[in-house]
């Protein structure tokens, strides 16, 4: 199975500096953050994939082929965080139907694979979208930096892609495996706070909330005069008010 298409590859090395340092970009961004602003992305792939299907779909019924496309990438791209689990469900189990068909070439039956595969990328959807992400991100980033290579150095990457396939393949699983550990770490980084600083600053804020809720009880109990008090009223208060204190 060859992770990097050789006639994918073709075409990318055909593109532009700009758009090569682009998809490269991107990847890293999926790469390092995808789970972080998975919502963005899903919304973004949902949207682009709804677009391209409905200016296809327009350009075969005939019809007003951009308010088409257009239509369908809003509605793609409003029910998108609620096809995200049907999304992670079918990726899941096409991911397992894939893996078991590989190990096992003459296996009839691989519904029961692709079921299972859907379950658990529906139970494990952080740790699947980061996955997802991170080998999405990764592809993406080794279009985009051997279009780069190519334009820059002599190094032949139809050649590579050829006949290095086991290298290239194993050096994107790796990057992937890399790339969920740093999602999960830098998950868990933007959190928030440590469980101990977090704990004595809600002990903090009880007591100042505890404090100024017994200082307003305590201007609230005085007696409130529509104007201003009398001088004698005034000195009583004072005088007890110094009593107190003492």
């Amino acid at each position: 199975m060859r992770l990097i298409a050789p006639d994918l590859l073709e075409e990318s090395l055909g593109l532009s500096l700009a758009i090569q340092v682009g998809v490269l970009l991107v990847g890293l961004m999926l790469w390092f953050g995808g789970y972080r602003w998975h919502r963005f992305w899903i919304v973004l792939g949902v949207t682009a994939f709804a677009g391209l299907l409905g200016l296809a779909s327009g350009r075969a019924i005939g019809g007003q082929v951009l308010v088409f496309g257009m239509l369908l990438a809003v509605a793609g791209g409003m029910l998108a965080m609620e096809l995200a689990r049907l999304l992670a469900f079918t990726i899941g189990g096409f991911a397992a139907w894939v893996a078991v068909h590989s190990l096992l070439p003459h296996a009839q039956d691989l519904s029961v694979a692709f079921l299972i595969g859907g379950l658990m990328g529906i139970f494990l959807y952080p740790l699947w979208i980061m996955t997802i992400t991170s080998f999405v991100g990764t592809l993406f980033t080794w279009y985009g930096g051997l279009g780069i290579l190519v334009k820059f150095t002599k190094i032949n990457a139809m050649t590579l892609a050829n006949d290095r396939v086991a290298m290239l393949n194993a050096g994107i699983a790796l990057a992937t495996i890399l790339g969920v550990i740093l999602q999960g770490w830098l998950e868990r980084r933007l959190r928030g706070k440590p469980h101990g600083s977090s704990h004595g600053t809600g002990h903090g804020k009880k007591a100042d909330t505890a404090d100024s809720d017994s200082a307003s009880t305590g201007k609230e109990s005085r007696v409130k005069w529509p104007g201003r008090p009398p001088r004698l009223v005034r000195n009583i208060r004072d005088l007890f008010s110094t009593r107190e204190s003492r």
